[in-house]
C-alpha cells in the first residue's frame, strides 16, 4: 500500500510540473501577435509639450498604454500590439500621482485631445519601429 501511495503522489507531482511548464511556455511572446516599438513627439501650436502623457487605446481589444512626454518627446518602454489606436494627450495633473506644478496648466492641451472619446488623433501601429508626431492645435 505504501509503495502505491508514493507512486501516485510522484505521478501527480510530475503531471503538475508538466502542466506548469506547458502553461509557462505559453506566456511571453509565443502568441504570434506582432508588435511594434512606438516613439514620437507632441507639440501644441508648434511648441513642444514640456511634460505630460500620451495614451494609446485600442478599445476593440480592451488594451491601452501610456508613455511620459518629456521635452516634447515620448517613447513606450515596451512594444505595443499592432493595430489601430485612439491617441489622447494629458497634462501631468491629469494623473493624481503627478505633481500639479510639474507641467503645463490643464488648459494648455485642448480638451478634445484629452479623452479617447473626443480625440481626433489616431495611430496605426505596424510591426517594427513606428514614429508618430502629434501636432495639437488650440
Amino acid at each position: 500500500m505504501r509503495f502505491s501511495f508514493h507512486v501516485q503522489a510522484g505521478r501527480l507531482f510530475a503531471a503538475g510540473l508538466c502542466l506548469m511548464l506547458v502553461a509557462a511556455s505559453g506566456c511571453g511572446g509565443g502568441s504570434g501577435q506582432k508588435t511594434g516599438t512606438v516613439s514620437g513627439t507632441v507639440a501644441v501650436d508648434g511648441t513642444p509639450l514640456g511634460v505630460g502623457f500620451v495614451n494609446f487605446e485600442d478599445s476593440a481589444r480592451g488594451f491601452g498604454a501610456s508613455a511620459a512626454v518629456t521635452a516634447g518627446a515620448y517613447k513606450f518602454d515596451t512594444p505595443l500590439n499592432t493595430g489601430d489606436y485612439k491617441v489622447s494627450v494629458q497634462p501631468p495633473s491629469f494623473f493624481p500621482t503627478a505633481a500639479p506644478a510639474a507641467g503645463p496648466p490643464r488648459d494648455a492641451i485642448p480638451d478634445r485631445y484629452q479623452q479617447s472619446a473626443s480625440t481626433p488623433l489616431t495611430a496605426a501601429v505596424a510591426d517594427g519601429p513606428n514614429r508618430f508626431d502629434f501636432k495639437l492645435e488650440k
